[in-house]
């Protein structure tokens, strides 16, 4: 994005101004305190390139009167330009003048004054390294980023995170490979997110409670609902009952004017998965990962909710791989082996 200096440059060279005057006009800008290194640096490269020598050389030397930052690296362009070869107290004053500044890389855009002093390729090098090493960083710090994200089923900010690493790393083979497995995993996700509607239809027909069964346990719901207007500590066990009768959905209803609570909120991922919600489900879950991230078993117990969430969905593989996860880490985990027995069988 251009700088307030640049947008100025512009306006006055539009309505007809010669460089030399627009120069003229920016070194009046040139000495303000309030004007930053960006812009005095575009002031610089101006003169360079309109090829004002003598009036920029004028102002470095008032630059260095009135002891303001100084862009050494146009410094050292202008004299090339004007053909002069620097001699060892200039050399000298350029590379002090920079470390003063704490501005070194202002001295890597020059590769001609190499031959004059070794240092310069050596700062070169320098900064080179600093540079890739701070672009690898970044590398890491958004690779860290979309580990997160995909482990907390962020999808949306796993995306924008992909697009960032992508423009940063077009040819890199493995940020490719990431991104395409996002595109796949984004599809089965779509395409879970439309058999919601077929898979919880299936689940109902398994039951089909018969028209008797659905009036009684109404009739629980609605004495439940009035008791726990007036006092909701038994919302939670009437929930359990209603689980244990085979009606997650009014569970769901009961579980809702509950309290808030650990044991609560997993009920409520198990009468979804109950239910066929598991959408529901897996939001649920990411929710508690987030709320209890300090308790090593909810992550256990969230995944293998998540992986019967998923198989829910027809995602049977995904399902499985994450059971394989659990008993790889847990080998005593008995329910996990009895589900991907189970799952397996039927994919065969």
């Amino acid at each position: 994005m251009a700088n307030r200096i640049e947008r100025k440059i512009h306006r006055l060279l539009v309505i007809g101004k010669t460089p030399k005057s627009v120069f003229d006009e920016l070194t009046r800008d040139l000495f303000q305190k309030k004007i930053s290194m960006d812009e005095r640096l575009s002031i610089f490269n101006f003169g360079l390139n309109a090829g004002l020598y003598q009036q920029l050389l004028a102002n470095f030397v008032e630059t260095f009167h009135e002891k303001t930052p100084v862009p050494w690296g146009q410094y050292m362009t202008l004299l090339n330009s004007l053909s002069i070869t620097p001699n060892k107290e200039v050399i000298e004053s350029v590379i002090k003048g920079a470390r003063r500044q704490n501005n070194l890389e202002l001295l890597s855009i020059v590769t001609s004054w190499d031959r004059y002093d070794k240092r310069f390729y050596e700062f070169r090098c320098k900064i080179e390294k600093q540079r890739q090493d701070e672009h690898q960083n970044k590398k890491q710090v958004m690779i860290e980023k979309i580990e997160f994200y995909r482990s907390q089923r962020m999808m949306d900010e796993e995306k924008r995170a992909l697009k960032v690493l992508l423009k940063m790393f077009p040819n890199d083979k493995t940020i490719q490979e990431e991104h395409e497995k996002f595109q796949r995993q984004w599809a089965r996700e779509v395409i879970a997110q439309n058999s919601r509607d077929m898979s919880e239809a299936r689940i109902i027909d398994q039951k089909k409670p018969d028209k008797e069964e659905l009036l009684i346990v109404k009739c629980i719901t609605d004495e439940m609902m009035k008791i726990l207007s007036r006092d909701n500590k038994h919302a939670y066990n009437f929930a359990i009952a209603l689980k244990v009768l085979a009606h997650p959905i009014p569970a769901l209803k009961i579980l809702a004017l509950a309290d808030d609570a650990w044991e609560v909120e997993w009920l409520k991922v198990e009468l979804f998965i109950d239910s066929g919600h598991f959408i529901d489900c897996l939001n649920a879950v990411h929710d508690l990962e987030v709320c209890y991230a300090h308790d090593p078993e909810t992550t256990f117990a969230a995944t293998y909710a998540r992986a019967k969430a998923l198989n829910g969905l027809g995602q049977s593989g995904p399902a499985i791989d994450l059971l394989q996860s659990i008993v790889s880490v847990r080998p005593n985990y008995r329910s996990a082996y009895s589900l991907m027995a189970e799952w397996a069988g039927k994919n065969l």
